[in-house]
């Protein structure tokens, strides 16, 4: 995966096409301000530099994820038995 600005330029590699780092994304949201991934169950978001977070730490899967603008993501959190909207501003720090 990759990014660019809208006129080409300032192409930055977000995750390898393949190899142990690479993302599989199942799919993709994109706002101004962030791209987020869905991949392997997991979901993640890329600052515009590149950098990749965790949106959540859950154990359970995520899905179905939208961008409704800036960071803001709003999922489907499947860590209990019944399925949960979630939604967060902006991606977690760290995972403990």
């Amino acid at each position: 995966m990759r990014r660019a600005d809208l006129d080409g330029p300032n192409v930055v590699d977000l995750s390898p096409g393949s190899g142990p780092e690479a993302l599989q994304a199942d799919a993709l949201a994109a706002s101004e301000e962030a791209l987020n991934v869905s991949a392997q169950g997991k979901l993640w978001q890329f600052s515009l530099d590149g950098t990749k977070h965790h949106v959540s730490c859950a154990a359970g899967g995520q899905t179905g994820a939208a961008t409704p603008g800036g960071r803001q993501v709003i999922w489907v959190d499947s860590t209990s038995r019944t399925p949960q909207l979630v939604t967060r501003t902006r991606p977690v720090e760290r995972c403990r």
